[in-house]
């Protein structure tokens, strides 16, 4: 089965097309603010490198769904929901923080990811080794960094880039911190997820599937205090 898919939770957004879980071509934007004018183009590219002419030749389109980036995870959803209508394909929404999680070294049976979320706080999952294969304990979960180490059992490796802001929180807490250049997320990672995924069964309908932000947006926030500021 060949599948394309498109990963733009974080900085770097990346589109990758793949048979199977081998990569046939796989490329990245370089700077998050260009998601929207880039990421058609991306695709264009990268399906035209695996040979796929215009996309036709994908059978699936997987995505990241989030945590992240609430811009780039709408320009994200959107091209890859407006693909797959286009070509009449099934589409799958994978969690931003799984994908991470598909970067810690084999060896990690506990595993957490974390994301720097503002205000003090933070998202983040839980993971253990079965089997060779890391399955989500919990989460995606948003809360301050102090009550999520609590919540940990060293050894636990964690990354993402919540460790940057929050790094003294988990070394007290006993975490282990992961290199950074395990943090990013590969749209490769994300097609492999999202195959697995649609091989269990599950299958998402297009203009339903929506961004997994586990926090409202700001201005939506800020939206919903003035309705209740207004309220009697």
């Amino acid at each position: 089965m060949n599948v394309l898919a498109i990963e733009s939770s974080g900085a770097i957004g990346s589109v990758a097309a793949c048979r199977e879980e081998t990569v046939l071509a796989e490329a990245r934007l370089e700077r998050g603010a260009e998601h929207g004018r880039g990421l058609v183009a991306l695709v264009d590219e990268v399906t035209r490198r695996a040979g796929w002419e215009r996309g036709m030749g994908a059978d699936l389109i997987a995505v990241s769904q989030g945590p992240g980036s609430f811009t780039g995870l709408r320009v994200g959803l959107v091209c890859a929901k407006t693909i797959a209508a286009l070509l009449a394909k099934p589409i799958v929404g994978v969690c931003s923080l799984d994908a991470m999680a598909e970067n810690a070294p084999s060896e990690a049976v506990s595993v957490a990811t974390a994301l720097d979320a503002k205000r003090g706080q933070v998202y983040y999952a839980q993971y253990e080794r079965d089997g060779g294969r890391l399955r989500r304990r919990s989460g995606p979960l948003l809360g301050a960094p102090e009550a999520v180490t609590a919540g940990l059992t060293p050894p636990v490796r964690i990354l993402g880039d919540a460790l940057r802001q929050y790094a003294s929180v988990w070394s007290a807490g006993g975490a282990v911190a992961l290199p950074e250049e395990l943090w990013r997320i590969g749209a490769s990672t994300v097609a492999r997820l999202g195959l697995a995924a649609f091989r269990a069964g599950r299958s998402d309908e297009p203009f339903g599937l929506q961004p997994l932000y586990v926090r409202l947006p700001e201005a939506e926030e800020r939206r919903l205090a003035r309705v209740e500021g207004t309220r009697p």
